[in-house]
């Protein structure tokens, strides 16, 4: 079982993160800090809290599948010799994906680009605050 643990940790995030972004239009911790995701084309009105089918499955992705590959791929170098060949090739990729990100947030920071993670604009949605229509209600 306890080599099975990143998969099974895996299937509950996929099935929590669907949850939420089908429900609320949002990941888990962004639910939490009541931000929804929302197309970055199109209209800006939040008519309903559901992302259109391919924003949604694109964020499933960004959200689940990419950081467990990437942490696999960190425990496959760290016990591969420094000297190997696809281990160069891997390094040399990881940095480049880093200097991206780098320059994504730089873009973002100079109102260039609407999103803050090269991830949300792979996805094609941006993060918005959620508009609550019953804030102070109880005066």
């Amino acid at each position: 079982m306890s080599k099975w643990v990143d998969e099974c940790f895996l299937g509950f995030n996929i099935l929590i993160q669907r949850f939420c972004l089908t429900q609320c239009g949002a990941s888990f911790s962004e639910f939490m800090y009541k931000l929804q995701r929302v197309p970055l084309q199109g209209n800006s009105s939040l008519q309903s809290a559901r992302l259109p089918l391919k924003q949604e499955m694109l964020s499933l992705v960004c959200l689940t599948l990419i950081p467990h590959v990437r942490n696999k791929l960190d425990d496959y170098l760290q016990t591969q010799s420094e000297t190997s060949q696809l281990t160069k090739l891997f390094r040399s990729a990881l940095f480049l994906l880093s200097l991206s990100r780098l320059v994504h947030h730089l873009l973002y920071l100079t109102n260039r680009i609407e999103s803050h993670s090269p991830l949300l604009t792979l996805c094609g949605v941006r993060l918005t605050y959620v508009q609550d229509e019953h804030v102070n209600t109880n005066r």
